[in-house]
């Protein structure tokens, strides 16, 4: 399966790249988001397991990650991304004729905490939501660093953080792990402010996530040593579409393998065997 690389330009004038499978002659679309620090490289090793000849899938690359222009890292504030997301959506429109009720937003940690505020903040009418461990609250591992790191932003506002997070948190299998680490396009940088606003972004949206009404697919991983799960469960709790449904694993993280087998069979926990399915069907990857 052949990708392309291509741009877009945000509202604030820079360039940043995208990838795109499939896209001519395809009837419905995936977008998908990277983690924090990688890049939309990180999926080539997924799309073409992808069993969606029908689908164009496109993947982006957020400012400072990948070959996107701007500080590593770094960007004015946490909603810059989701005004970015906005814009880069506009872009699929216009120029690949992309539909949003035939589309599917897949993300993945920061990423998915993006998409989760972009849907919440603009309300985009796409035909589902797939949030795979969404760093909804960050394992900062030292108590009180949330504080410290408020702190030092308003002393220092460009200050940088490095991450800690390596191959072996993220997954048992050794190959994928070594792969990430040997990574060298994963910046380790994060901006304390972008840090903190990512924390604040996503309480905003846990406590008013019964306006969105979005159909959701959640993932948690149980073992997952990066992310906090109680405010994954709060996002579902408190998620207003009725037709959601929430994955857990014992896992570090979600391989996107598992995320797609449940993604072709996923029902909504909650709804009734003749309601539709909020991603499967919308997308008809599966027959109802």
């Amino acid at each position: 399966m052949n990708s392309e690389r291509l741009q877009f330009t945000t509202d604030d004038g820079l360039a940043l790249h995208y990838k795109t499978w499939n896209v001519q002659g395809a009837s419905k679309a995936l977008v998908l988001l990277h983690r924090g620090h990688e890049h939309a490289d990180r999926w080539d090793t997924v799309v073409p397991s992808l069993a969606m000849p029908d689908t164009a899938i496109y993947a982006w690359e957020a400012r400072g990650h990948g070959q996107s222009p701007g500080r590593r890292g770094h960007a004015a504030g946490f909603m810059e991304y989701v005004r970015d997301l906005d814009t880069f959506f506009h872009h699929l429109q216009k120029m690949h004729g992309l539909v949003p009720e035939r589309t599917v937003v897949v993300a993945h940690s920061v990423g998915a905490v993006i998409a989760a505020t972009w849907v919440h903040d603009f309300a985009p009418r796409i035909a589902g939501l797939v949030l795979a461990t969404p760093a909804l609250e960050v394992n900062l591992i030292v108590p009180g660093a949330l504080t410290s790191i408020r702190a030092m932003q308003k002393l220092k506002s460009d200050a940088t953080i490095k991450s800690y997070v390596r191959g072996s948190w993220l997954t048992r299998d050794l190959s994928a792990a070594a792969t990430y680490d040997a990574d060298k396009t994963i910046s380790k940088d994060i901006s304390a402010k972008i840090l903190v606003d990512l924390f604040d972004s996503a309480q905003r949206v846990i406590s008013d996530a019964e306006v969105i009404d979005r159909p959701l697919l959640l993932f948690s991983a149980g073992a997952d040593k990066v992310v906090k799960k109680h405010a994954i469960d709060a996002l579902y709790t408190n998620y207003g579409c009725e037709q959601k449904r929430i994955s857990r694993s014992k896992a570090r993280d979600m391989p996107f393998s598992t995320i797609y087998a449940a993604m072709r069979s996923a029902e909504p926990s909650n709804a009734s065997q003749s309601a539709a399915s909020p991603i499967s069907r919308r997308l008809d990857w599966r027959p109802i």
